[in-house]
């Protein structure tokens, strides 16, 4: 059938026209909710928000859609809107009838949705509905970060010129949501003002000039606690990187703050953004196409074909031909319209001559790829992601790996070996002349680089890691910056301050230092905003103290946050803080937990409190410092000068904790004293009989309870320790002492004890197992892995990713078969461990093409259990068919194919195959396969 003008405007014209009808009926209903909503009849707002959105969900809107036509982008917003507004008055009504679960389920529901048509006041709206809501339910954290979510969203959109505590973002530009599970083009992101308004713009400049030049391979920023290196990253330096190509190369952005398993981390990351790379590169392609010639957007994916082997390209080329013409069949959720209509690609047309044109330039196919790993405990080796910055390079990519709060990566790996492999690591990336390294750290942490300034490697930067040319220094603003920066973050905002206003807060914001620290002007802005000061004379009714007056009242509200029922705990916390001296003592989580049950305790028992909770309330909102270290964790209050109001306000309490401190005081007898105090007892028995002796000796027993807990915990870890290492009966004796000093402490010692001989044993099995793996005797080494997993578990969780490491270095190496055994006995070990349709047919495919395609069937099938209906699979299984003489196998393969094609030239190639089959002869065969590998 001709394509006419005239039939597609008439189905357009009746899609438009069917569209406003489902949509007419949500809106009508969606008013009259509102009006209902208005004049507090509950019961009919909800009832019509229901029912409007049972038309946006309903199936015969979804068969529209899916039958007809794709929305337009206008369509598309309104429902949207339109589903996020009658989510919001179904909420409202439903607070109102005290059905507050299922109005945070719809609250919850609208805020996924997002903001829509660059309209934030509604999603605003939605987020304190929320947060009021959490808060009233008691859910204290989620209302906390829906306040600050609230407040970014508000600073991001010119409604809030101060985000108080955080770290900045990017700001966006968005338009409407996007609904779905496949990745999207990220929204595009700006420099935020309080970069470009400050001398942070001068310090991104800079850095990216290091970025720039040849000369400077590794940037480490370094600076004071909360001085903004996160914000200059996240805010700054990567949306600037993002945005600006250097010279002729494009920059990839991998940023990561978490090194628990800092090789999974990176690798997860640096895929994500590839993947994203590559759906803006198909985006920029459809756009130019769609300009140059509307008749050829079928050639937006031609680029990416190019990077594939001839056979790859093949089954890739047949497989993109028949994407777009499925979409014609499958189901099409309305909640997914958005990410359709962004990831919609056209039927792909190679013409004969395109065809031998390209098949010409793939020749060589490339090097395997490697598997994906999930979250799993260390891996041993990281070349997988060398190869994929090799790649990058390749390709003209600049790859700026950003290692951000890099004194994590030390307080987590403690072990020399552990740290030595991520230094060797940046070694080898620094020798990649496209890469570039940015460590960002606290300045007190510098000192642990120097261990691993001498390795070989380290070589390229003249085993010089601090030298001045490495180092970037971040410190305070300035108060000439700080001024420029209040003006303008103030300027585009309603919250417009007197001149003479800014210059006293400058003024007392600098103090005697004559440095202004970032978060202090974001928590003191933000204060004046929340009291909305805005004259110098308002600002002076607070008296001398001004400013400690604004960080108090933030404070108060920060200890509000944390629930009625925790604010004594908030008030404690604060208090154990602080000392008479003035100062701001740094203490563990175990400390202040001491602490608060000394005060707590009543009668001999412990009373419970949420402690995690009121430490991730007060360090979020940047009034209290955590300290990451070794062996434990500590908390500091961030203002000293908060101090004598903190003391001064907790009078009442600062009594009762003196008082109880001194009856502790008067119960702690020294050694003379106890001497003394025994003798009395022994005299007393005599005089006053047994009775009156054991009563004294229990008494001064009483005062040791404190202790016990303490006491308990190290007979627990010796425990631990000695039942790890064999010592089975001792194990059981230090379990028995822990229970004797914690009566609180209910298990079987002898259980228990087995348990941890079991994990030791296990634990020296895996350890025998890399063992055999270094002597290249894999299938010893998965005995042993099995042996390991009868004693624990758990053990599986770190031998697979051992095995999987092995399988890539196997597959790299050709060695087909040992590849296979290692990924299935990692999936053996540990099910839960991810290996993609798409790994498991990498395999299929290379065993094939290396003569190796009977080592690789179970992978083939496997790959196919996985994505039964991706054809690109069906056909990598009927090659691999093919060549182990299951002829009946591959045609079933190929014929599936051909079913689900339309395309022309994918179903003449695969027929070929088919005949070849079927009069007996091999379509693949040797002369062919060394093609493809590049052989000749």
């Amino acid at each position: 059938m001709q394509y006419s003008p005239e039939v597609e405007n008439n189905k357009n014209n009746k899609t438009s026209s069917e569209e406003k009808s489902f949509m007419k009926l949500a809106q009508d209903h969606y008013l009259s909710a509102e009006a209902a909503l208005a004049k507090n009849n509950w019961y009919d707002a909800k009832s019509l928000a229901e029912t409007a959105l049972e038309f946006l969900y309903s199936h015969q809107n979804r068969e529209h859609w899916q039958q007809n036509s794709l929305p337009t982008p206008s369509t598309l917003t309104g429902y949207l809107f339109l589903k996020i507004s009658c989510l919001f008055i179904l909420a409202q009504a439903q607070e109102q009838l005290n059905e507050i679960p299922a109005a945070i389920r719809n609250l919850e529901a609208a805020k996924q949705i997002g903001i829509t048509d660059n309209n934030p006041y509604l999603y605003i709206s939605i987020l304190n509905s929320l947060q009021r809501l959490y808060k009233q339910q008691k859910q204290y954290l989620e209302a906390f970060s829906t306040k600050l979510e609230q407040r970014s969203v508000e600073q991001k959109y010119g409604l809030r010129a101060f985000i108080g505590a955080g770290s900045l973002a990017a700001t966006e530009q968005a338009n409407f949501i996007t609904i779905g599970t496949q990745p999207t083009p990220s929204p595009k992101e700006n420099i935020a003002p309080e970069i470009t308004a400050s001398s942070r713009q001068k310090d991104v400049e800079q850095l990216l000039e290091r970025i720039s030049s040849e000369g400077y391979k590794l940037i480490i920023i370094y600076g004071k606690t909360r001085v903004g290196k996160s914000s200059l990253l996240n805010a700054g330096l990567i949306p600037t990187l993002k945005k600006k190509a250097i010279a002729t190369q494009d920059n990839l952005v991998v940023s990561i703050q978490v090194y628990d398993h800092w090789i999974e981390e990176l690798a997860q990351h640096l895929e994500q953004k590839v993947g994203e790379l590559e759906i803006t590169e198909d985006t920029h392609t459809q756009e130019f196409t769609d300009t140059e010639n509307t008749d050829n957007r079928k050639n937006n994916n031609l680029s990416s074909e190019l990077e594939t082997s001839t056979l790859e390209f093949e089954i890739s080329a047949l497989e993109l031909e028949t994407s777009t013409s499925k979409l014609d069949t499958s189901t099409l959720e309305v909640d997914t319209l958005a990410l359709e209509l962004t990831t919609l690609t056209s039927e792909l047309e190679i013409l004969t001559s395109e065809f031998e044109t390209l098949t010409s330039e793939l020749e060589n196919i490339p090097e395997p790829q490697t598997f994906c790993f999930s979250s799993s405990p260390t891996l041993p080796k990281f070349y997988f992601l060398l190869e994929q910055l090799h790649y990058n390079h390749q390709q003209n990519l600049r790859t700026v790996l950003i290692f951000d709060q890099f004194e994590e990566f030390f307080l987590i790996h403690t072990q020399p070996e552990e740290r030595q492999q991520f230094f060797e690591f940046l070694g080898e990336c620094l020798n990649i002349s496209s890469v570039k390294v940015i460590l960002s750290l606290r300045e007190n942490y510098l000192h642990h680089l120097l261990t691993y300034n001498d390795l070989p490697c380290m070589e390229i930067i003249n085993n010089d890691i601090l030298s001045k040319n490495i180092l970037y220094k971040l410190g305070n603003l300035t108060p000439a910056d700080a001024k420029t920066l209040m003006e303008s973050l103030t300027a585009g905002t309603p919250f417009q301050l007197q001149p003479a206003l800014i210059e006293k807060l400058v003024q007392d914001l600098a103090g005697k230092l004559g440095e202004v620290r970032p978060i202090d002007l974001q928590i003191v802005g933000a204060q004046l905003q929340t009291e909305n000061i805005k004259t110098l004379a308002e600002y002076h009714q607070y008296g001398e103290k001004a400013k400690e007056k604004l960080i108090q009242n933030y404070l108060n509200e920060v200890i509000e946050d944390c629930g009625r029922e925790n604010q004594q705990v908030a008030e404690l916390v604060l208090y154990f803080l602080t000392d008479v001296e003035g100062n701001c003592p740094l203490k563990t989580h175990a400390e202040l937990e001491r602490d608060l049950q000394q005060h707590f305790i009543t009668g001999g028992e412990r009373q419970q409190f949420s402690l995690d909770l009121v430490l991730q309330i007060l360090v979020t909102s940047g009034i209290v410092v955590l300290w990451r270290e070794n062996p434990a964790d500590r908390y500091q209050l961030a203002y000293d000068h908060l101090v004598p109001c903190i003391r001064q306000q907790q009078s009442k309490l600062t009594q009762r904790i003196t008082q109880l401190q001194r009856r502790t005081d008067l119960k702690k007898p020294s050694k003379t004293e106890f001497n003394r105090f025994f003798k009395h007892i022994l005299v007393g028995s005599l005089a006053a009989g047994f009775v009156l002796a054991v009563m004294g000796v229990v008494g001064f027993k009483g005062i040791r309870y404190q202790k016990n807990v303490e006491l308990s915990e190290i007979y627990l870890m010796q425990g631990e320790k000695l039942a790890r290492e064999g010592d089975f009966e001792n194990a059981i004796t230090s379990f028995h002492k822990a229970q004797q000093w914690n009566a609180d402490l209910k298990f079987d010692s002898k259980a228990k004890a087995q348990e941890f001989v079991n994990k030791g044993k296990a634990e020296r099995l895996l350890v025998e197992g890399q063992q055999r793996l270094q002597t290249r005797e894999l299938e010893r080494a998965v005995a042993k892995f099995q042996e390991a997993l009868k004693l624990d578990t758990q053990i599986g969780q770190l031998a697979a990713p051992v095995l999987m490491y092995e399988g890539n270095k196997y597959m790299k190496e050709g060695k087909i078969k040992q590849a296979v055994i290692a990924y299935i006995n990692a999936q053996n070990l540990e099910p839960k461990v991810d290996i993609s349709a798409d790994g498991w047919r990498e395999l299929c495919l290379q065993g094939s093409l290396k003569k190796q395609a009977a080592d690789v069937i179970p992978a083939c099938e496997k790959a196919v259990q996985l994505a039964a209906n991706n054809q690109k699979i069906r056909v990598v299984r009927g090659v691999a068919r093919a060549l182990t003489r299951n002829k009946q196998g591959a045609i079933e393969d190929f014929e599936a194919y051909i079913a689900a094609t339309d395309s022309k030239t994918g179903k003449s190639k695969v027929r070929r195959w088919i005949k070849d089959l079927r009069t007996g002869r091999n379509p693949f065969t040797d002369k062919k396969l060394k093609r493809l590998l590049g052989e000749n």
